[in-house]
């Protein structure tokens, strides 16, 4: 049961981290500012994400957050980062979640990206 309250308190901080990004988008996309506060809000979930997770299963949480998450949101994220993750982190990302769906973990769904 060790790893099960582990795994809610990861998902309790990333859930907290996601807010303000959540709430800031909106107002960024209408008014067009607040993007440096938008950034921040940004660098910070990524840094729950990364502090959450082995680096090993990264791949696979961008691979998540792109099935499950607001498209908007992926492309704002990933915008901001260099032209080499900018190609790659999504192709990457999206078959390493498509493997892990489909080896068959229970409870699980097939997915194809």
């Amino acid at each position: 049961m060790a790893v099960v309250s582990t795994v809610e308190e990861q998902h309790k901080a990333i859930d907290r981290a996601y807010l303000r990004p959540a709430r800031l988008l909106p107002n960024r996309r209408s008014a067009g500012h607040g993007g440096e506060a938008l950034a921040d809000a940004f660098e910070l979930l990524l840094a729950v994400v990364i502090a959450e997770k082995p680096k090993k299963e990264l791949a696979l949480t961008i691979g998540m957050a792109m099935y499950e998450g607001d498209p908007a949101v992926v492309k704002a994220v990933l915008a901001h980062t260099p032209l080499p993750i900018r190609l790659l982190v999504p192709v990457i990302g999206r078959r390493r979640y498509a493997s892990y769906v489909s080896m068959g973990r229970p409870g699980r769904r097939a997915w194809a990206p």
